[in-house]
């Protein structure tokens, strides 16, 4: 961030009347880059063209109010103007986990999610679905998140990685 290479913004929203010291109440934070570590040009390109987002996290308590939907619009406009991205900026990208982690029955696909020792989420409510109703089109899949199983197994999940012409 100090080389100006990723860019991170805080969610917020504005203090109520009643509160004492009147400061904002960041609720979450999304960046935006150009650079990857290592290189990747399909991914984020340092000349601006294509630019990644990611670290899109909301507290808990604020998901269902829209906050997410409106720091990816921020940032998708964001991307087109400097210092942040650039009027040459065409894409944007983003990776999440498969939506058939949520959707595939089978051992490799939900119960993966067991393995983890969590709760297999409901269907239909994946980041990549979520993301496709955004505008994001999928355009490759590959394992890319590294997890410890119960059993103490690394188990490598399958990332879907998106992208949206701007």
């Amino acid at each position: 961030m100090d080389a100006k290479e990723k860019m991170l913004f805080w969610v917020i929203i504005p203090a109520s009347t009643s509160d004492k010291d009147m400061s904002p109440n960041r609720v979450g934070h999304i960046s935006l880059t150009y650079q990857k570590d290592p290189p990747n040009l399909e991914m984020a390109n340092p000349d601006r063209s294509v630019m990644e987002i990611s670290n899109l996290f909301i507290l808990p308590e604020y998901r269902s109010f829209g906050f997410a939907r409106k720091a990816m619009a921020a940032v998708e406009e964001l991307a087109k103007v400097e210092p942040y991205g650039s009027p040459n900026c065409k894409a944007l990208t983003l990776n999440t986990a498969s939506k058939r982690y949520w959707d595939d029955d089978g051992d490799e696909w939900r119960g993966l999610w067991l393995k983890m020792g969590l709760e297999v989420p409901e269907r239909g409510r994946s980041l990549e679905q979520w993301y496709e109703n955004m505008g994001y089109v999928k355009y490759k899949e590959e394992p890319t998140f590294e997890e410890t199983a119960l059993d103490g197994t690394t188990l490598k999940w399958i990332a879907s990685f998106l992208k949206k012409n701007i």
